[in-house]
Parts: structure tokens; sequence; C-alpha cells
């Protein structure tokens, strides 16, 4: 291009018609072969980055959802928005990146190409070249660098806030409806649509500065290779044309040496999403190591509440202990049930002792039920039991995950038809199905046989958890863990939205169709469905007995 720009330039000037016709048929040529090569180099960079982009999300998804990677995240809470660094700064970080190493590659056969260009006519530019370059960048880097990504980082972070806070209301529109507090979810979100606009503002005042600077290094060598090698031409060292190919030149070499400068908003971007993806791909590593040391298993059965000693009663603290909290994880085994020797929980970013030296065994063909006021620390029985939590000391022995199965007080609700909220989470572990009259009947089992046909048929997809009341969201996973049949089931609270008599009702299929189950419940009326209670007392300790203590014989 720089050549045939000389020869056209020179035929001009020397008024050449026949090289200037000839200067226009190479120009030709070159684009016929040079516009496809560049339409093609535009579309493998997209390929490229759509392919990095699967391949990363994909890796990112699968150890997300690894060990329960997302769970201990949100406990951890040091990463925050996993989900806008899956989604966006992936797809931001891929295009950058290969944005950027398109352009370095380029630039750098730039420099490569026309530095021999400019070398054979005013060699002196180059060194000036070299060292402008070298100037414009420390000044960019020093002196806008650290605060621009500063800023950057915080504008992915509180627009993450901002969006998550709109997430919020629509996902608890009717819990806000019923309290009516509109006004405070408006003004919360507000308060962090402020802080993101401010930060914003601040962002683009910075951004004015480095567009100040990158106008005035850049207009500032418009005229400097043609004061250069004018001189030449007006001594007839040169031909005019020269002139056009040495500024032609001389601004690649400047744009190549300069991408620094010239490019920082991508670069500064590129640096804030690759700190937020190595944080994350940082955190899921570390979580992957503990886990490989705990060993862990959590979904479990159950086996003998031996009460210590043979006696009916037993009476331990449940506190907040005084001096040094114990430090370590608490040990998993597997075996035929669910037996806890000195255990002593410790919730997520805290230092209170929920259980100290809890020793209980539950065996085949008995049930627990665990009762108390709320806020005890019942539900975490249950999460220490499956591996949620693992903070504190003793030993769990519990069988294998494929063997247990756990109801959570609200219900999950995938995404997905009928047939996928009764099959929900594997279809690999449902042992009671075969067809959908399988189906079927464990929903008439739940009194929910009337939903295949006011929604739609099995396959019917809808928001399931706006669609179905709280009830019937409990009774279909009810319908949900018979059909799984597994040989022990944890239940917190998954009742507590049920009538009394359909609460029996269930419990009573319940206590038929699995031997072994813990049932985390308030009303007193779950306790003849049970072997033994847990119950925890308003002076923090808790007793162990059998459900006769409560007039029901054993």
């Amino acid at each position: 291009m720089s050549y045939v720009q000389r020869d056209f330039s020179t035929a001009l000037s020397s008024k050449d018609v026949a090289e200037f016709y000839r200067a226009i048929r190479r120009f030709v040529m070159i684009v016929i072969f040079a516009a496809p090569l560049d339409s093609f180099y535009q579309y493998m960079q997209e390929l490229l980055s759509l392919e990095w982009r699967a391949w990363m999300s994909e890796y990112l998804l699968s150890s997300y959802f690894s060990n329960r990677a997302y769970f201990d995240l949100k406990m951890d809470g040091k990463v925050d928005n996993p989900d806008q660094r899956i989604c966006e700064d992936v797809y931001s970080f891929v295009k950058n990146s290969v944005e950027i190493i398109a352009l370095f590659s380029g630039k750098f056969l730039s420099v490569i190409g026309f530095a021999g260009v400019l070398w054979t006519i005013a060699p002196e530019l180059v060194y000036f070249l070299v060292v402008y370059a070298t100037f414009g960048t420390l000044v960019t880097v020093k002196g806008f660098g650290g605060r621009l990504t500063s800023l950057k980082f915080k504008a992915l972070q509180r627009e993450a806030e901002f969006r998550y806070s709109l997430v919020r209301v629509r996902d608890n529109v009717e819990s806000i409806a019923f309290y009516g507090g509109e006004s405070h979810e408006a003004a919360t979100t507000k308060d962090f649509l402020v802080s993101m606009v401010e930060n914003v503002r601040e962002l683009i005042v910075w951004n004015r500065h480095l567009s100040l600077f990158n106008n005035i290094y850049e207009f500032s060598m418009i005229i400097v290779p043609s004061i250069i090698v004018a001189p030449r031409y007006f001594s007839g060292q040169v031909q005019f044309g020269v002139i056009s190919q040495t500024g032609y030149a001389f601004h690649k070499i400047l744009a190549a040496l300069s991408v620094i400068v010239f490019k920082f908003d991508s670069i500064s971007g590129l640096a804030v999403q690759t700190e937020r993806l190595e944080a994350l791909l940082s955190a899921l590593e570390t979580h992957t190591g503990d886990v490989r040391v705990m060993k862990r298993y959590f979904g479990r059965t159950s086996a003998s509440l031996g009460l210590a000693a043979d006696e009916d009663r037993e009476d331990i603290s449940l506190l907040n202990i005084s001096g040094p909290v114990p430090t370590g994880n608490i040990k998993r085994e597997v075996g035929p049930g669910l037996i806890m020797r000195d255990v002593s929980i410790i919730p997520p970013n805290s230092q209170c002792v929920l259980y100290h030296d809890l020793n209980l065994q539950l065996s085949f063909g008995e049930s627990l039920l665990v009762m108390g006021p709320s806020g005890c620390g019942k539900s975490s029985l249950l999460r220490a039991v499956a591996g949620l939590w693992s903070r504190g000391t003793g030993s769990i022995q519990s069988p294998l995950s494929s063997d247990t199965f756990f109801l959570p007080q609200k219900p999950y609700m995938p995404l997905g038809s009928l047939r996928d909220q009764l099959l929900f989470p594997s279809n690999a572990n449902v042992c009671s199905y075969s067809s959908d009259s399988d189906l079927h009947e464990a929903l008439k089992e739940v009194a929910l046989d009337g939903l295949p046909a006011r929604f739609g048929g099995l396959d019917a997809v809808h928001d399931w958890s706006d669609t179905l009341s709280s009830g019937e969201q409990q009774r279909l996973a009810f319908a949900r863990l018979f059909l799984h049949c597994p040989k022990v089931a944890f239940l917190d609270e998954a009742s507590s939205a049920l009538d009394a008599g359909n609460e029996a009702r269930l419990y009573a299929i319940l206590s038929k169709k699995l031997a072994t189950y813990v049932s985390v419940g308030h009303r007193t009326a779950l306790v003849k469905h049970h072997t033994y209670v847990l119950e925890f007392k308003d002076d923090r300790s808790w007793s162990l007995c059998t459900r006769d203590v409560f007039g029901i014989p054993s």
C-alpha cells in the first residue's frame, strides 16, 4: 500500500499518465486480495472468541457446580457475583484478549514491515519514534493506569450490585407487595444506582483526561515526517511520493509502538476482567483442593439412636463457648448409619459453636424428629450431615448421597416441565419410575393428581415456583421423594406450609415407604411419626428421648 501510494502521488505530481494508471491497476489488485483477507481475519477473531468463551464457560460451570462450590462460595462471601463473572466477564475477557492479541501481532508485523521502509528514507525518524513512544507509554501507565483500572473494577462490581438488587425484587415480588415495601426497595435500588453513577462519572472524567493526552500525543506528530523529509524533496534528493510514503510508514510505526497509549482503555478493561476471573478461578481451585483433602460425603442415611449408658434422656449444652473456638473440619466417614461422635459445629464466617460434643446414633428402621424454638440451630444439624457446613470437630458417619434424599423447607423448582419437577435432581436415581403412570400415581399420593390436567400435561413448562403455592410445592417435593425411594430421607420443615391433615397423611405414607428418616419440625403432632425426639430448650440445652416421653407409645 505504501509503495502504491508513493507511485500514485509521484505520478500525479509529474503528470505521468501511464504511471498513474499503472499505480491504479496495482491498487485494484491489492484490494482484490486484501479485502477478503481482512474479512477472513475478522471472522477468525470472532470464531476464536466464541470457541474460547464456550470452553472457558464450560470449565467454570463444571468447577462451579462441582462438590457444591457454588454453595461454599456463597457462604465464604469473598467472591462477589460469580454469575456475572461467568456470563459477562468471560465474554469481555475473551473478546478483548483476542482483539489485543491480534492487535499486538498486527502492530509487531507493522513495525517489521515499515521500519525498513522508514530506515531507508530517514533513519533519525526511527530513533525518534522509539523515544517518543516510550515516553507516551510511561506517562499513560504511570499517570492513568492505576486510577483507571481501579475505577473499572469498581464499575463492574457496582453494576453487578445494581443488577442484583433488581433481581432480588423480581424474585420476591409477592413478599414485597404484601409488606407494601415498594418505597424501601425503590430507595435501596436507587442507592445502588447512585453509587454506580458516581463511579462511572469519575471514570468518564479520567477517560477525558486520557483522551486529551492521546490527542496531544497523536496530533503533535502529524507534520513531523513532512518536516524531516521536505528539505530532501526541495533539494531533489527524493521524489514527491516519498513524502506521503514516509508519513504513512511513520504513523504505522507510531501506532504500533504506541499501542498501549492508544488502546489503554481496552487493556485496562482486560486487566480488570482478568483479575475478577482469576479470583473466581483461585476460589474454585482452592475449594477443589479442600474437597480432595476432606473427602466430603454429603447425602446421608441413618442408623441407631444409641442413648448413652442406656439412658432415656441426655442433656448437653448448646452454647457459645468461651475461650478458643475449635479449628479444623468435621471428619467424614462412609458407613451404614448416621453416627455423630463428639461433634461440634461452627457456622461459616462465625465464631459461634452451635453444638459441643454431640453424640448420637440412629439405626435402620428408626426415625428422629428435631424440635425446638426458632433460631436454635435445628437445621444446622442437617447442614452438617449433608456436608454443607464442615467447620468444627468430631466425626460424622453416613451413607453415600445416592442412598439419601434431602427435602428443604422451600423446595427448589428447576426450569422445565412438570415431569422435570418430579424427576429432579436426577433421572438415574429414580427407582419408582418406569412410565408416566408412575408419575401420575406419585401425584395422586400427594393429592396433586389434578396438576397435569390443570396445566396441560406432564410436559407443560411453567415457572413452577410462581405457579404453585407453597403447600403445593411441598407436596410435589414429597412426590419427588417417593419416586426416588431413598434408603434415608432428611426433611427440614418440609411440611411447614401444609395443613394438619395433609401433613399427617404424607407422614403416614413416608413411614410406610421409608424405614429411616430425620425431620426438623415445630408441631408436636409430628412426634407420633418418629421413634426419637431431639428437643432443644430455651435454656440452650437439648434432650434426646424416645417418643413415649410425650405420651405416645413406642
